[in-house]
């Protein structure tokens, strides 16, 4: 009887909260959460990099100073016009491919180079185009970019049409990134990305993760690549090719400790 009496309430029970679901029925939200199309792209990244399956603690294959052979080697002429500066330590000259047109994993187009990242990247301290060891600069849709992967950071500024050979560390227009101090911690660090993400400035000079590519312009670099590397880098672009490469001559202004996460 009792068992029979248990039954028949939560008949009833089941049989009431039917009708009160179909009285209320949940509150359907009427925004489509879309996501943007910068965390689109960072999607199709994020799962290009994890395609790579990189091994902790392996490095990139170093490249000569000048790549003398094959798409990603500056022209004859151009290694003649910059022999003299070539001649210095410290210094190179490589030919920076456009993202879109050669990065087949990110943007699925056709497969013209086997380089991880499609020849966009440079490591200036590694000396290498191949992507996913810490590069420090990135050509993408005519853009100029730095501080590429997890906690790294970086920022960039425009010094405009002035000759790289003038650029020194000594130079009131290097001060700021010559002296800036990363934090040592992930939140801070994660704060400066957004700062240089933004944008800001300091004594009338601009300073971005990302800056317009301007040929003939000199630009600086500061990246820092968090457990491998911390440099401050002056290049010039120097000419763009019919298939959006450009030719940058760069020169190495100083190397910092390697900045570490606490």
């Amino acid at each position: 009887m009792k068992t029979f009496i248990t039954l028949s309430f939560l008949l009833v029970s089941c049989c009431y909260l039917n009708v009160v679901a179909q009285e209320h029925p949940p509150v359907q939200s009427s925004l489509k959460l879309e996501k943007t199309d910068e965390e689109k792209f960072d999607e199709r990244v994020r799962n290009a990099r994890d395609a790579y399956k990189l091994k902790e603690g392996t490095n990139p294959v170093r490249e000569p100073q000048v790549i003398t052979t094959g798409l990603l080697a500056p022209s004859v002429q151009d290694r003649a016009d910059h022999e003299k500066f070539l001649s210095q330590a410290d210094t190179g000259l490589i030919r920076l491919l456009p993202r879109e047109v050669y990065d087949w994993r990110v943007y699925k187009t056709p497969q013209q180079i086997e380089l991880r990242g499609g020849g966009a990247y440079y490591s200036f301290f590694y000396l290498a185009h191949e992507y996913g060891f810490g590069s420090d600069i990135e050509l993408d849709h005519d853009f100029l970019s730095t501080g590429l992967a997890g906690a790294d950071f970086g920022m960039l500024t425009d010094l405009g049409n002035v000759p790289l050979t003038d650029i020194t560390i000594g130079d009131s227009r290097v001060s700021f990134m010559a002296t800036y101090s990363p934090p040592n911690n992930e939140p801070g660090a994660r704060l400066e990305q957004e700062r240089v993400r933004k944008g800001f400035e300091v004594s009338g000079m601009t300073y971005r993760r990302s800056l317009p590519l301007s040929i003939g312009s000199t630009y600086l670099v500061r990246s820092i690549v968090y457990r491998r590397s911390d440099l401050l880098v002056a290049f010039t672009v120097t000419r763009k090719n019919d298939d959006g490469s450009v030719i940058v001559a760069w020169k190495k202004l100083k190397t910092y400790q390697v900045p570490e996460l606490n």
